[in-house]
């Protein structure tokens, strides 16, 4: 467009026609893929045109004083395309051309732009041309109307005419389905940028739905074909295949539910009924096999539980004895033989009291004092033993009878001599969401062997207080919290041992 613009105030002829040559060979390039371009025409400000393809047959002050070209000045769009619809071929003398598509528009290319309004005109026919490039079928109709709703190019269904659109309705494409007597018609439009002319196509539904009319009809009869033949053969295999075996498997699933489960159904047969017999039966297999599992489990939970209490013999015979004892003992002023006396009351009072199988930590930490000092009187002094726990442990809940038998353990195998002290060193702590109770010494110590034995034989100590054994306690733990808890025991440097006890930390008793 710059060049066009150019050539009106270039004064040397032979680099005007050079600019010339060159502008007609871009807009050659521009059109060389339609033979319907009736011609082009670039309408300067100060008067005069140039043209591309064939001469104007009026000269430019005439252009300039018809109405569409003042309308298209006034509205000073630039750069925005002008339809001046289908009318008559006014401007170019070419043959058997009477009418022509015409455009307009003006250029925005700068101030030094000359060019004011440059005008397009193709013959009426170019939309059929294109239209008929389409290869749609001879059901197809195209309707192509202007921003006004005059006619560029109507079909003989006059399609644009059954379009029905709001006047809010601002999509520049959809679809419609026209229906009105026989015809049934769809429809679909699409407004050209810019141009703003709607292109409407129809098109009739049987057209569209032909072949799917074809392939439905098909599938239908061969899908007819294939269910009769198919219920004949199931009809005859299904009562000895299915039914019989879906009847036997309830019957047998029946059974299990009244708590039966000797159970009998055939595990042969690859197919589903097959295949789900086996599965129920693997699950009643399964389920018994639970059964014994949470019956052992339990047998064995009670049978710890009353290991625990064996050593409860006549309680009653045995605490009213102990009480003489202790009045005895403050009758002659005998206090150690009362201090002895009590403590092992309060032991036995906390083993046999019904109400309970828990102690918090700081009652459990009071009742290993008290067995302490029955010790240490036996022992005559020769160990002693530190206690700590940390804060938000101490109303942590814990089994009975967990503690002391470790207590227990380190004071009877810990001592190396006779001469020796031994300090043993009982904390309670939080550790991981845990409640984690170490009791270290730093006596003689274990082997890996012996640390072994003492985790897997439910071997007691029969020289012990308690009779209950670290296996006991151990799996004491496990039957009620999981395997994840229990015991773990360590070698100490340079020696002695270290048992690491790990419960959940709870804080409500738990029966």
């Amino acid at each position: 467009m710059m060049d066009v613009s150019e050539l009106k105030s270039i004064d040397n002829l032979q680099v005007r026609l050079t600019t010339q040559k060159q502008v007609e060979l871009k807009l050659e390039n521009y059109f060389n893929y339609t033979t319907d371009l009736i011609g082009i025409v670039f309408i300067y400000k100060e008067g005069d045109y140039f043209y591309y393809k064939n001469p104007p047959r009026i000269k430019a002050e005439e252009i300039r004083s018809m109405d569409w070209y003042e309308d298209i000045l006034e509205q000073n769009i630039k750069n925005k395309v002008a339809t001046l619809d289908c009318t008559d071929n006014f401007l170019f003398s070419v043959s058997r051309t009477s009418k022509a598509v015409s455009f307009a528009a003006i250029p925005d290319i700068g101030k030094q732009n000359n060019v004011e309004l440059v005008y397009f005109a193709f013959r009426p026919n170019a939309f059929e041309r294109i239209y008929s490039q389409l290869n749609l079928s001879d059901d197809w109709s195209i309707d192509i109307t202007s921003q006004d709703g005059s006619s560029v190019l109507q079909s003989p269904t006059s399609a644009s005419q059954m379009l029905l659109l709001r006047e809010d309705d601002e999509r520049s494409y959809g679809y419609q389905r026209y229906q009105n007597g026989k015809e049934d018609l769809l429809l679909t439009y699409y407004t050209v940028p810019n141009l703003k002319w709607r292109v409407t196509g129809s098109v009739p539904y049987k057209t569209l739905t032909r072949d799917i009319d074809i392939a439905t009809r098909y599938v239908s009869i061969i899908f007819v074909i294939i269910a009769i033949l198919f219920f004949s053969v199931f009809f005859g295999s299904s009562l000895s295949t299915v039914i019989m075996p879906v009847r036997n498997l309830i019957h047998e699933m029946k059974k299990v539910e009244t708590g039966n489960f000797s159970i009998c159904v055939p595990l042969t047969g690859k197919n589903e009924i097959g295949q789900l017999n086996r599965s129920f039966s693997d699950m009643v297999k399964r389920i018994k096999e639970l059964i014994k599992k949470v019956e052992h489990k339990e047998k064995e939970k009670i049978q710890l539980e009353i290991k625990s209490l064996q050593y409860q013999i006549n309680p009653h015979f045995l605490f009213n004895t102990l009480n003489t004892i202790t009045t005895m003992a403050d009758t002659y002023g005998v206090d150690n033989v009362k201090r002895m006396t009590e403590s092992l009351t309060r032991l036995l009072i906390n083993t046999l009291e019904k109400h309970g199988a828990y102690n918090t930590v700081e009652q459990s930490f009071e009742l290993l004092r008290n067995y302490e000092y029955i010790m240490g009187v036996k022992y005559s002094g020769r160990f002693s033993v530190q206690y700590s726990y940390e804060r938000d442990v101490r109303d942590a809940y814990l089994l009975k009878m967990i503690v002391q038998p470790i207590l227990e353990n380190a004071i009877i195998h810990g001592f190396e001599d006779v001469f020796m002290q031994l300090h043993i060193m009982i904390h309670a702590c939080s550790n991981e969401g845990d409640l984690l109770i170490t009791v270290a010494d730093d006596g003689v110590g274990m082997s890996q062997q012996q640390i072994l034995e003492l985790l897997t034989n439910d071997a007691e100590n029969k020289r012990g207080f308690n009779k209950l054994g670290i296996y006991n306690v151990h799996k004491r733990i496990q039957l009620n919290y999981g395997q994840q808890y229990g015991l773990e025991i360590l070698q100490r440097e340079p020696k002695g041992t270290e048992v690491r006890i790990r419960l959940p930390k709870l804080f409500r008793e738990e029966e």
